[in-house]
C-alpha cells in the first residue's frame, strides 16, 4: 500500500516529534540542574508524542482491510 507524501507525514510526524523531544530533553537534563521532582517532567516528555504515534499507527491499521492488516501486523511483530 503506497501512502503519499502527506500520509507518511501524518503517519510519522508523531515519531519525529517524539524522537527530538527527546534530544531536547535529554540537552535539558545534562545542562541544566533541575530539582529532584522536576527531573522527571523531560524525561516523561517525549512519552506523549510516542503516544499519538502509537494512537495514528492504530488508525491507520483500522482503516486497512482484514489481509493487508494481517500482512502489516506479521510484518511489524515478526
Amino acid at each position: 500500500m503506497n501512502l503519499s507524501p502527506v500520509a507518511c507525514f501524518r503517519l510519522y510526524g508523531w515519531a519525529l516529534v517524539a524522537i527530538a523531544v527527546s534530544f531536547v530533553a535529554r540537552w535539558l537534563l545534562r545542562q541544566q540542574d533541575f530539582p529532584s521532582g522536576l527531573r522527571a517532567v523531560p524525561a516523561l516528555a517525549p512519552l506523549v508524542p510516542a503516544a499519538l504515534f502509537a494512537r495514528t499507527v492504530h488508525r491507520w491499521l483500522r482503516r486497512l482491510d482484514e489481509l493487508q492488516q494481517r500482512i502489516q501486523l506479521e510484518a511489524l511483530f515478526h
